[in-house]
């Protein structure tokens, strides 16, 4: 079979993996696979394991938690998160200090080369306030000052009573 027979993917977590139709050569296939990532590059930031809560009834604040990983050989700095489904969203850490849970915006999100940051229910989350509508959908714009790094489309989770 010729090597162009196989599907080759890679995944969000930079896993690669490749599906062949018949018998193949490794050393065709090993030949191949920098043509194929240079063709198509990692993207330098991904989201993944994206939630987002939904406004509890009479309140104008949610959170949004996810994974970043950083792709890139430099640090990526995320200094702002729009959305047009709300009036603002802000990075937030919550820190226990002296027994009490207190809740803090974080001007600079900073994320290591090849580093992974977790926003997550107790630590660092995304405050989302003042709905602008009612969508079921919310659209997250992380950017490093004008520069829109990564968009991220994702729906409510579901309400649990």
């Amino acid at each position: 079979v010729d090597h162009s027979a196989a599907v080759l993917l890679v995944n969000p977590d930079a896993e690669f993996h490749a599906l062949f139709s018949g018998t193949h050569q490794a050393e065709t296939f090993v030949n191949d696979v920098p043509l194929i990532m240079d063709a198509y590059p990692l993207p330098l930031l991904v989201a993944s394991d994206v939630v987002v809560t939904r406004p509890m009834p009479g309140m104008q604040m949610s959170a949004a938690y996810l994974s970043l990983a950083n792709n890139s050989d430099e640090v990526i700095r995320i200094t702002r998160v729009a959305s047009a489904e709300y009036e603002s969203v802000q990075l937030h850490e919550t820190r226990i200090e002296d027994g009490v849970a207190r809740m803090r915006a974080i001007p600079v999100l900073e994320i290591a080369a090849g580093e992974t940051v977790t926003l997550q229910r107790g630590g660092k989350h995304l405050m989302l306030m003042r709905p602008t509508g009612s969508s079921d959908t919310v659209s997250l714009q992380f950017l490093d000052g004008d520069d829109l790094l990564l968009t991220v489309d994702a729906t409510f989770e579901p309400q649990t009573n």
